[in-house]
């Protein structure tokens, strides 16, 4: 018996890939969210050389900068394990 769970039948197309679609969604979220991590990196950094000594400032910056690292980090994770998923299965 086949397993066809990573299809869905279209009437007038045949059969179209869900797994396709998936993996273009993974992509345009992994690529928002690289580029929302650069942008967040960038404000990090200009709120560093710009709070002056405040000791405050300075600590909101890095924890900016680290966020944006550690949800950069996050997103590459599940992106692979996205991938490992699909290539396991398909």
């Amino acid at each position: 018996m086949k397993n066809n769970s990573v299809y869905c039948k279209n009437k007038d197309t045949g059969e179209t890939q869900v797994n396709g679609i998936i993996k273009t969604i993974v992509e345009v979220l992994l690529t928002a969210v690289g580029a929302i991590s650069i942008i967040m990196i960038v404000i990090g950094g200009i709120m560093f050389a710009l709070s002056s000594g405040d000791a405050q400032k300075a600590a909101k910056a890095r924890n900016t900068v680290l966020y944006a690292v550690v949800g950069l980090a996050v997103s590459l994770f599940a992106s692979a394990i996205v991938n490992f998923v699909f290539n396991r299965f398909n």
